[in-house]
Formats: C-alpha cells, structure tokens, sequence
C-alpha cells in the first residue's frame, strides 16, 4: 500500500471490519506459539472537509445547491434517484455521467454510501469502473524517505491485478477511481495510465 503522507488511505466500504479481520488474524496464529497481550485496533480519524472550496468549485460548474446536499439526477441511476446523509463532496467523473445518462452503461452509475464514505460503480464492457471517496484517515508510525505525500493536484497511479487505480486528495478526502479490464493487460484502458488519470482529472462535483 502507497503512504499518502502522515495519512494513509483507510480502506473505502467495511475497512474498519477489515482491519479488525486482518488484526484478528495475526494475533490468532501468534496465540498458538505463545501468550500474548491483545492490541487495540487504531481507531481511524475523520479528516476536515474544506466546504468553501468545494462551494467555490460547484459555483464554476453551476452547481446551485450546497456540497453538503450531495444529491444527483436520477438519470445517472436509471430513473432511480437519490439522495445519502453523506457529509462530504461527492464528485464523479463527468463523462461516466454523461454515458449513463445517454444509456451507454450496460451497468448504470450504482451509488452506495454512509456518512463519510462512498462507492460508486459502473459497467461498459469489456470494463467496468469503481469510484470511491473516504474520510477516513488512520495515523501511520513512518514514512519512507523515497515517498513523499500527496498534494492537492497530485494524482498516484496504482497498477492493480486485473486493472489501474488513480487516487488523489481533494477538499481535504481522498478519492480514487479504478478501471478493471477483461483483458488488463492487451488492453491501454488498463495497460497505460492515459485514462485513468483522465477520469480522475474529470473528477467533479455532481450537479
């Protein structure tokens, strides 16, 4: 996993049960060697949101109503549409917007979300889309020297198994978008970094 500062990225979804798992588990095969004393599981904090930057930017892009109303056309859901108690930016990528509402998605824009966090996925085949944003952030103890955190602007390309991953902070969250591929690796969507950035720079906040 790639440092993103003093800050690391917790998991999106269910990442505070997976780091319970993932505790649970070494401290379950170190209990069959010897006695040991049971670590408590880091708490993640929740990172500040900068409201007026985002207001600032909806403002650009004609966005009326307030960040904190994090509402979008039901054509992005197929006539579905909806509103989450979710108290931070929610941002898009505006052509995969376009494309559900134009009815190209063979899996519309399929949005799931809590408080601080959110997923939302998509389907064109042969790839399929993953878009996330968190609050949550957990202290690490060390950085190494050769990664440095990410800034506003920045963009971290990660290659994935079966795809490509872009994360980059903005408003004080971070976001990431994955594009997962039939074929990773015959085909550029996933191969190269040229659209994931794109769709990561395309990134905004939803009308």
């Amino acid at each position: 996993m790639n440092a993103k500062g003093k800050l690391a990225k917790a998991g999106l979804v269910g990442a505070v049960a997976a780091l319970g798992l993932l505790a649970w588990a070494v401290m379950g095969d170190r209990a069959e060697t010897q006695e040991t004393t049971p670590q408590p599981i880091p708490k993640p904090k929740i990172g500040a949101v900068d409201w007026e930057a985002a207001k600032r930017d909806g403002a650009k892009i004609g966005r009326k109503a307030d960040p904190k109303e994090s509402e979008f056309a039901g054509a992005v859901t197929r006539g579905d549409a909806k509103s989450f108690k979710l108290e931070m930016p929610l941002l898009l990528p505006t052509s995969l917007v376009a494309a559900g509402k134009e009815g190209q998605l063979d899996q519309p824009l399929n949005i799931t979300a809590e408080k601080y966090q959110y997923s939302a996925g998509a389907k064109a085949a042969p790839r399929s889309y993953l878009i996330q944003g968190t609050r949550f952030i957990f202290e690490v103890a060390s950085i190494p020297d050769d990664e440095k955190p990410l800034e506003p602007g920045d963009i971290a390309v990660e290659k994935l198994e079966y795809g490509i991953e872009a994360s980059f902070p903005r408003y004080g969250v971070m976001y990431s978008i994955a594009i997962f591929c039939d074929d990773p690796v015959g085909d550029a969507h996933c191969a190269k970094e040229d659209e994931v950035r794109r769709l990561a720079a395309e990134m905004e906040l939803v009308k």
